[in-house]
């Protein structure tokens, strides 16, 4: 029953990153700083092995799948940065 709000928040987080990534791919402008975005990898990386460490499928995926968004996030701001020059 306690797992329910993990699930909620890791929800809404895996939204708000979706949300931010199909912005900046209709505006093809990066609204987030890319010093954010990489410090946010950072900790969702080390959240993931915390989450194979413990052993939680559900914070596993989660992480998991907000890994992904972050990377495209980035390779779409090193795109767009280059595409500028």
């Amino acid at each position: 029953m306690n797992e329910i709000f993990g699930i909620i928040g890791g929800i809404l987080l895996i939204i708000a990153w979706f949300y931010e990534a199909k912005r900046d791919i209709k505006r093809h402008k990066v609204a987030m700083d890319l010093k954010y975005v990489i410090i946010s990898m950072i900790a969702t990386i080390f959240l993931l092995i915390y989450s194979i460490l413990i052993k939680n499928l559900i914070f596993i995926s989660i992480n998991l799948i907000i890994l992904i968004l972050i990377t495209f996030e980035i390779l779409l701001t090193i795109f767009l940065i280059r595409r500028k020059k």
